[in-house]
């Protein structure tokens, strides 16, 4: 399947980090979405039974769908922190996999814009601007709950007892 061909961890070391992983799971996604043959095919199949179910879409939730989804939201946790909500990591998540799938669900009215046509020679530009601007997101939310769990400079000073 394209996922065996192009897994979420492709090219990643072991002792790789939240940021090179989120690349290495844009990537495999990029190319599962771009690639023509079998992988796009399989691509094609899974993309209708989103839009329309069968009986079919469990398993496919459970065999193909729900490992790469908890990949990513392990990648989203690490990189927003513990002080983000399971909401606002969903949310991430959300958008960095609507980043990665538009320019296939989208093909035809891009194409209608006189977009040039996505192929496998985007995955390199696509893959290094989708993680560029996730993590900026990503790092802005992280510190953004940090910045909340302090305690405003009123209550230290005051010693009120919060935080």
């Amino acid at each position: 399947s394209a996922l065996r061909r192009y897994p979420p961890d492709i090219g990643l070391r072991n002792e790789a980090g939240p940021e090179e992983s989120l690349r290495a799971f844009v990537r495999s996604l990029l190319l599962r979405v771009f690639d023509s043959g079998r992988p796009a095919w399989h691509w094609c199949l899974m993309a209708r039974e989103m839009a329309d179910p069968t009986s079919a879409l469990d398993e496919l939730v459970n065999e193909a769908i729900r490992p790469v989804h908890e990949r990513l939201r392990g990648i989203v946790r690490a990189l927003v922190g513990e002080g983000a909500t399971e909401e606002q990591v969903r949310y991430c998540m959300a958008c960095i996999l609507g980043q990665c799938l538009y320019f296939h669900h989208a093909k035809a009215v891009l194409k209608r814009l006189n977009w040039p046509e996505p192929g496998l020679e985007e995955v390199e530009p696509l893959t290094k601007h989708i993680t560029e601007f996730s993590l900026s997101a990503l790092r802005a939310m992280r510190d953004k709950t940090t910045l909340q769990e302090l305690p405003a400079e009123g209550d230290r000073a005051a010693g009120n007892g919060k935080g």
